[in-house]
C-alpha cells in the first residue's frame, strides 16, 4: 500500500484535504481510492508490532524426550541469549512488542497461575515489552494459532495487523 497526498504542487502553506492509496493486488494491476485527509490519518498513524511466543522465542524451555514443556518456577526463568537484544533492536525500531502465549498447563491444573504470573512479570520488568498476552484454554478463541490473541492486541494498542510480524517456535 502506498499512500501519497493530493494535491501535489501545492505550496507547503496550503492545507491537504486528500489522499490517495494505491493498492497493488496479486495481478500486478493498481486500485486506487481517494479518502479524506482525516480518514487517511488512522491509516498513515497506526502502529506496527512483533508478537512473539514466549517459550521457545524470548525463554528457554524444558525439553524432555525431544518435547519443549514450559517452565515451571521461577527459578527455572532463563531469557535466551540474544533475545533481549533483538527486542530492543525491534522496539527501538518503532514496533510494539506483544508477547503471546499459550499456558495450557493452568487450565489442565499441572501449573498454577501464581507460576505463570511471576514469570511475565519478571519478563515485562526486564525487557522492553509493552504486553504480555496469555491464553490458559487450548479449547479458548485466544489459544494459538487461532488469532484471538492478536486480533485483541490490535485493538487495543491500535495495531495494524498488515504490518506486524509473528514469530514462534513451532506450529
Amino acid at each position: 500500500v502506498v499512500l501519497t497526498m493530493c494535491g501535489i504542487g501545492i505550496p507547503a502553506a496550503a492545507t491537504y484535504h486528500c489522499a490517495a492509496l494505491f493498492f497493488f493486488n496479486a495481478t500486478a494491476t493498481t486500485e486506487i481510492y481517494t479518502l479524506s485527509l482525516p480518514d487517511a490519518l488512522p491509516i498513515l498513524f497506526m502502529n506496527r508490532a512483533v508478537f512473539l511466543d514466549r517459550d521457545g522465542v524470548i525463554i528457554r524451555t524444558d525439553v524432555r524426550d525431544g518435547k519443549p514443556y514450559a517452565i515451571t518456577s521461577l527459578d527455572a526463568l532463563e531469557v535466551l541469549d540474544g533475545a533481549g537484544d533483538a527486542i530492543q533492536r525491534l522496539k527501538d525500531a518503532g514496533f510494539a512488542i506483544i508477547v503471546v502465549t499459550n499456558q495450557p498447563n493452568v487450565a489442565t491444573g499441572k501449573v498454577a497461575c501464581d507460576v505463570v504470573e511471576p514469570i511475565n512479570a519478571e519478563l515485562m520488568g526486564k525487557l522492553a515489552i509493552d504486553e504480555i498476552k496469555v491464553c490458559y484454554d487450548s479449547t479458548a478463541p485466544c489459544y494459538k494459532p487461532r488469532p484471538d490473541m492478536l486480533l485483541e492486541a490490535a485493538r487495543k494498542h491500535d495495531i495494524d495487523l498488515a504490518r506486524s510480524y509473528m514469530v514462534g517456535d513451532r506450529w
